[in-house]
């Protein structure tokens, strides 16, 4: 699921692993709560789950990925009897159900996206699927099939798999390099990439090595990575981050940019000089750390929510965690990509998610079964003690829009019973767009020379839109 030490590298790192899986283990708060800021509280949803990753809709349902190939549904503070979604996934090792993401006009076309392994041969895959209510409907729609030949090895190792939508609207995936380190430099495998497609699977003409590679290595966006388990894209910026864990020595936190390569095998960690002989532009980390301070990058999500009630110190800052030594730390881009702590005692953690609620949620794979080392196969193949936890912050969530929409593409919440936009002094004119640029709303009126309350149809439904006055 997240990686796999080679067995010609162990000896120089088991030292720094074991080191930090006795962290992890010997937490005396890691099976039950993390240790987290002053005035931050968690709450655990659900345990007892071999879980994945978890998105979380418009409308504030969580879904939760588990890796046999079930999403749960949690709405209403409780959880669904039946699942959103079963798929046929293997989920030997590192297999199984590994990445989801919405379509980014959800409302208006209800697409779940997936990314995981399938059977006859083992391969990975992404497809889509259309959602109504809590159920999916109609057949699934496969959107690219990896490798089948050599898309995994014995023991499934390094599938990558995390899926966003970015601010163009095309869908970027990850994917592992199945611990061929070869796989990571060529243009003809899609293994140790980032892939970018149409939400229907075809492949953008406007992709980097379009006119170079062929058939579906057209998708290659970026290369040069080794298990880019875990990334995130900004959701106003579209600045995308891709957490690539290491190998002997460093895990990464790289820039997203197409045609760029990061340089594995060739680099790993900060380099000097840039390799040469690399297709593409090379692309140093924008941060890293050693395995002195854990051994797999995991989590990865902007905190960027309606709501922020983390506090202005947490706005628009990187969240990413190691899985051995439990903690979550912030990365912040406007500030020389500083990073701090934020929460300690975690057991295993795999996966973030920041909700436009302002709530943070974590995935995590509970306490080590004893005598298993870090990344061993026992130790990524399964878990009956895996959990969803979501944290708040100290900030009350206000039941009024003051202090949104003073700006163009603002992200203004609607709830119900609170249909009001603040319409700043001096304009007229107030859109709202969907997060994917449809416009939904539009008052045309006279501006004043004080702020205005609008009020918004009934019709319109709860989730959170992009305001823009004039």
């Amino acid at each position: 699921m997240i990686f796999k030490q080679d067995s010609f590298r162990t000896r120089r790192v088991l030292a720094a692993l074991l080191a930090g899986a006795a962290l992890s283990a010997a937490s005396p708060r890691s099976a039950e709560a993390a240790t987290l800021p002053g005035g931050f509280t968690e709450t655990k949803l659900i345990g007892s789950l071999n879980p994945t990753c978890v998105e979380v809709a418009p409308d504030g349902r969580v879904l939760l990925c588990e890796k046999s190939g079930r999403i749960r549904v949690y709405k209403g503070e409780k959880w669904l009897t039946a699942p959103l979604l079963t798929v046929d996934a293997d989920y030997v090792e590192e297999r199984g159900l590994l990445g989801l993401a919405l379509d980014p006009d959800f409302e208006a076309n209800p697409f779940v996206y997936v990314f995981y392994t399938a059977k006859n041969p083992a391969h990975n895959r992404v497809s889509r699927f259309r959602v109504e209510g809590d159920a999916v409907t109609g057949a699934e729609q496969v959107l690219i099939d990896l490798n089948p030949a050599i898309a995994l090895r014995s023991g499934g190792w390094h599938n990558g798999g995390s899926i966003h939508f970015g601010k163009d609207g095309k869908l970027y995936i990850s994917t592992g390099n199945n611990t061929i380190q070869a796989n990571s430099q060529s243009l003809d495998v899609l293994l140790g990439k980032i892939l970018r497609l149409n939400p229907d699977g075809s492949i953008p003409d406007d992709n980097p090595f379009y006119k170079t590679a062929t058939g579906n290595n057209r998708a290659i966006w970026a290369l040069g990575l080794r298990n880019p388990y875990t990334t995130g894209i900004h959701p106003v910026t579209g600045r995308y981050l891709v957490n690539d864990v290491g190998d002997g020595s460093f895990e990464e936190i790289n820039d997203g940019k197409a045609g760029t390569n990061y340089g594995y095998p060739k680099a790993e960690g900060h380099a000097g000089t840039a390799p040469t002989g690399l297709t593409g532009t090379y692309g140093d980390p924008v941060s890293y750390y050693s395995h002195g301070d854990g051994c797999a990058i995991t989590g990865g999500t902007f905190y960027h929510p309606a709501s922020n009630t983390f506090g202005t110190p947490y706005a628009d800052l990187f969240f990413f965690a190691d899985y051995c030594n439990g903690w979550i730390k912030t990365l912040d881009p406007a500030n020389g990509n500083a990073v701090k702590p934020f929460a300690t005692g975690v057991p295993r953690p795999i996966f973030l998610k920041a909700a436009q609620d302002g709530s943070l949620y974590y995935v995590c794979r509970g306490a080590r079964a004893a005598g298993l080392g870090s990344g061993s196969a026992e130790d990524n193949q399964s878990t009956n003690d895996g959990s969803l936890y979501r944290i708040k912050g100290p900030i009350a969530t206000s039941a009024r829009y003051a202090g949104y929409g003073h700006q163009a593409g603002e992200l203004v919440p609607v709830l119900p019973a609170q249909g009001r936009l603040l319409l700043p002094a001096g304009r007229g004119h107030a859109s709202l767009y969907s997060l994917s640029g449809r416009k939904v709303w539009e008052y045309q009126g006279t501006a004043s020379v004080t702020a205005t309350w609008l009020d918004l149809p009934s019709t319109l439904p709860v989730g959170t839109y992009r305001a823009r006055f004039e």
